[in-house]
């Protein structure tokens, strides 16, 4: 049995630091055994992990150089930083470092049992990612307190089991990370909000539905300008305050009908009610705005949540959603215009439908019925036509939260269009040609195309293994032993470099 123990605050020891020579980067060759018995460290409350222990783990080290030349990042002081316990390991996506800093400086960051694992000799094996993150946060935070004033008063810290000891041999080590990852559906399907749904076919269906319609709320309400990714928390905190998008979810659900019914004669009869307009999520979530649509937007802004907003239409947005649900003639409009485009153009967009609602609601506010529907539309680059404007449904809605909330002129969209064309022909020119990609095997010499870092890297294929359902390969490249996509190796040198 493993037996999980939490450190007392008084008694607080920084795990020891290990030296690495420039020859010693293969895990337990050359280092010194540090834990060969296992144990678990519970760090929370007021015995969280600090930003020094974090750099401890890792053997955060400051030199020259830049990440192309060998160092792992660089911190937000400019300088380069090497991670000497974190040698070899997958390559770091700082797209995904940015995401955990940003959970840490919104004291998003929750303790859910997930272990940093540290191997025998002090090799980080998983959590390179969270602790480069805590560390960057607080440095951030260092920068400008004031911004996080009441957030966070004191440098941050993050709430973590450590586990110590696990083999660093590349089979235990393929294991990690494997599972499948957690969408925002699978929280919403296990949350408060769905726990009196019964039936688990039907819970996932509201679980997907909401996860459509908190996105579209998300990018109509102009969130997604504030904060940068919409993490699961984020969604999550998001959804907390405004409640009322569930009853939406459920509402266009019940209304568009579940499946297929069969008449007298056994001939099956369409359900989709609703969905053969709008995708049901988007069509819940434009509901939420259409009924909060008397909200003045300032004062949703300054407290962005439900108990700001104005319910005046709240009814009103039921009934549109019943009327189209039952072919009234009411909103017959927007099923003749829908045909119309249908014919027309083949087929319609995401945004076009979205637009069509938009403009059918507007309708209705004025006159209780919809008639013919005009989209405005506009040749784009490549000579297609395309909608070029975004309708509002008015309160809160923000259309996508960016420039084109309001309709671009024909002038506008031919001098986007022509910017878009003239950087694309700019690049196919400077782009240089690859080498020849081919089925690899162990022991080929290959270059690695590395579009995170804008170059390539060479090495020799030692072995394979898959993660996530994608193939990846183990290069060692003299300086030590790291992984890539197999779909990004080159059997042949670029022509853009030298030997």
């Amino acid at each position: 049995m493993v037996k999980v123990q939490a450190s007392k605050p008084t008694k607080k020891t920084p795990p020891k630091k290990v030296v690495l020579s420039s020859t010693t980067v293969e895990a337990q060759n050359g280092r010194e055994m540090l834990y060969p018995e296992i144990r678990v460290d519970l760090r929370t409350g007021d015995n969280a992990l600090t930003v020094q222990e974090a750099k401890d783990l890792l053997g955060w080290s400051e030199g020259p150089g830049d990440s192309k030349t060998g160092c792992l990042l660089k911190d937000r002081y400019g300088k380069a930083i090497w991670c000497l316990n974190n040698i070899p390991n997958r390559p770091l996506t700082m797209g995904d470092v940015e995401t955990l800093v940003q959970e840490h400086l919104r004291r998003r960051w929750v303790f859910n049992f997930e272990t940093i694992i540290v191997g025998k000799s002090g090799r980080i094996l998983n959590g390179q990612h969270s602790l480069i993150s805590l560390i960057l946060a607080s440095q951030d935070w260092e920068k400008d307190k004031d911004k996080y004033e009441g957030v966070w008063d004191v440098e941050p810290t993050m709430e973590k089991l450590i586990g110590f000891g696990c083999s660093e041999d590349s089979k235990t080590i393929n294991t990690m990370d494997t599972c499948k990852a957690r969408t925002f559906a699978h929280v919403v399907f296990m949350s408060p909000f769905l726990e009196k749904v019964k039936g688990t076919a039907k819970r996932n269906k509201i679980a997907k539905v909401c996860e459509y319609a908190l996105r579209l709320l998300w990018e109509r309400t102009g969130t997604g300008n504030e904060i940068k990714k919409r993490t699961h928390a984020e969604s999550f905190a998001f959804l907390e305050n405004h409640p009322r998008l569930i009853q939406c979810v459920l509402h266009v659900i019940e209304e568009n009908g579940e499946g297929t019914e069969k008449d007298a004669k056994g001939n099956p009869i369409d359900k989709n009610k609703i969905s053969r307009y709008l995708a049901l999520g988007s069509a819940a979530g434009m509901m939420y705005l259409m009924g909060s649509g008397a909200t003045e937007i300032e004062a949703y802004k300054a407290n962005p949540r439900e108990e700001s907003l104005d319910w005046e239409l709240w009814e009103q947005a039921q009934d549109f959603f019943v009327e189209i649900a039952s072919g009234s003639k009411k909103v017959s409009g927007l099923d003749k215009t829908v045909k119309e485009l249908l014919s027309s153009r083949g087929s319609l967009s995401l945004s076009e439908r979205k637009a069509l609602l938009a403009k059918s609601w507007i309708q209705y506010l004025e006159s209780g019925e919809v008639g013919p529907i005009k989209l405005k539309f506009a040749e784009n680059e490549y000579g297609a036509s395309v909608l070029s404007e975004t309708p509002l449904v008015g309160g809160i809605d923000c259309g996508s939260g960016k420039d084109d909330a309001v309709p671009p002129s024909p002038k506008e969209i031919a001098e986007r269009a022509e910017a878009i064309r003239a950087e694309k022909e700019a690049k196919a020119k400077s782009k240089p040609a690859k080498g020849k990609k081919g089925k690899p095997a162990i022991g080929d010499k290959v270059w690695i195309d590395d579009p995170d870092e804008g170059g390539y890297w060479f090495g020799t294929i030692i072995e394979f293994y898959d993660a996530r359902g994608k193939s990846v390969a183990k290069i060692d490249t003299g300086d030590g032993v790291f992984d890539a996509p197999v779909a990004n190796l080159l059997l042949t040198k670029p022509d853009d470099i030298d030997e």
